[in-house]
C-alpha cells in the first residue's frame, strides 16, 4: 500500500521544477490572472510534491501555481520566507512522469506546440534505458568491473 500524502507548507526556495513537465512556458493572460489571484487570496489548492534526498522537493503537479506564487512573492519583497501549501508523497520517476503528463493532458488548456510530444518522447526514451545490470556480461556484474 502506498504511503499517504502529507500536508506541508514548503518554502518556495526549496522546490525544484519537474523535469518531466511537458509545459515549459508559464506566461500570458491566464498566468497573470493566477498571479493576481495568489497575490490577493494566496494559494488555495496545494501543489503535489515529492521529497528529494538533499532536503529539497520536486514539484509533481501544480507548477503553474508554484511559478505564480514565486512571481507574487518577488513583487512583494522576494521569495525569502514565502511558502506554498503542498501534499507530499514519495514517488518513483515513472509515477511522477505519469501523473505530470496525465494532469497536463486533462487540463482544458492546450499545451504549447510540441510540448506534449516532447514529454511523451522523454518518457519513451526513459523506458528504453537498460535497468541496472541489463546489457552487461554476467562476469562483469559478478566481479563488479
Amino acid at each position: 500500500m502506498k504511503a499517504k500524502a502529507k500536508y506541508q507548507e514548503i518554502p518556495l526556495a526549496v522546490l525544484d521544477p519537474n523535469p518531466w513537465n511537458p509545459r515549459t512556458r508559464f506566461e500570458g493572460p491566464a498566468f497573470e490572472e493566477l498571479v493576481a489571484s495568489i497575490t490577493s487570496k494566496g494559494v488555495i489548492q496545494p501543489i503535489f510534491a515529492r521529497p528529494k534526498k538533499d532536503g529539497r522537493f520536486e514539484i509533481v503537479a501544480g507548477e503553474r501555481r508554484f511559478w505564480a506564487a514565486c512571481s507574487s512573492a518577488e513583487s512583494n519583497g522576494g521569495i525569502g520566507d514565502a511558502t506554498i501549501p503542498a501534499m507530499v508523497r514519495s514517488l518513483t520517476d515513472g509515477e511522477v512522469f505519469d501523473i505530470t503528463l496525465i494532469k497536463n493532458l486533462q487540463r482544458d488548456l492546450r499545451l504549447f506546440s510540441g510540448e506534449a510530444e516532447k514529454g511523451l518522447q522523454r518518457r519513451q526514451d526513459s523506458r528504453r534505458r537498460p535497468a541496472p545490470g541489463q546489457g552487461r556480461r554476467t562476469h562483469t556484474m559478478v566481479n563488479g568491473s
